[in-house]
């Protein structure tokens, strides 16, 4: 698979971390680039909601779907240079999936946010998103790549959160790992892999069955 990783010239991951990612990545036979960007004025280490930062993130994105294209890749993984990959086995999950479903997913996610909603499918390995965000381990297919990825910027707001809500309309199709495998190094909550063990699946459904619960203790006080 094509990897592609975007690092910056302030990146707060040591370089030997990324190296030892690149390493991690070209042993299972992966082929692999790094994108190494000059950190816009107002970056500090987080895009929040600065939207030159927010337009940098898009641009560079947009490098690496152009390095795809190029290429001919039905998919390219892009990695932030803050993810860490537990398990790099969970990309043959992904090209498994995607390989068997080509020209019907747009994204793919090795690791979410952890207020994602999913429900099951076919594949006890993957899950379809219905919301999710956080974009630093994504696959990207040239479904999504054609469709989407020359797209001028002309929402506002962080990239992910304004994708999520095209996902929520149905307008872009998101899967992921039933158990994810990429983190980010300063978001590693124990209870993103747990939130991922609820065997009903959709965050929706979790709610509805508290609300329900809740009415039923009130009704019985």
């Amino acid at each position: 698979m094509l990897v592609q990783i975007i690092t910056v010239d302030r990146s707060k991951r040591p370089a030997r971390d990324l190296t030892a990612l690149v390493r991690q990545l070209a042993e299972a036979g992966h082929e692999v680039v790094v994108h190494r960007a000059a950190a816009v004025a107002a970056y500090a280490g987080r895009s929040g909601h600065d939207e030159t930062v927010i337009q940098a993130i898009w641009d560079n994105d947009r490098a690496c779907f152009a390095r795809a294209r190029r290429a001919g890749a039905p998919y390219t993984l892009v990695l932030e240079d803050d993810c860490e990959l537990d398990d790099v086995a969970g990309l043959e999950i992904a090209r498994r999936f995607l390989d068997a479903h080509a020209g019907d997913v747009d994204l793919f996610f090795l690791g979410a946010s952890p207020n994602c909603w999913w429900r099951p499918t076919g594949d006890r390995d993957v899950v379809r998103f219905s919301h999710v965000y956080w974009w630093h381990a994504v696959i990207f297919t040239r479904r999504f790549i054609e469709r989407l990825g020359d797209a001028e910027r002309t929402w506002r707001g962080p990239n992910d959160l304004h994708f999520s809500r095209r996902i929520g309309r149905g307008e872009v199709r998101a899967y992921g790992l039933r158990r994810p495998v990429a983190f980010q190094i300063d978001r590693r909550w124990p209870g993103i892999t747990a939130l991922y063990g609820f065997p009903w699946g959709d965050g929706r459904q979790v709610l509805a069955g508290l609300a329900v619960a809740a009415g039923g203790w009130l009704w019985l006080r």
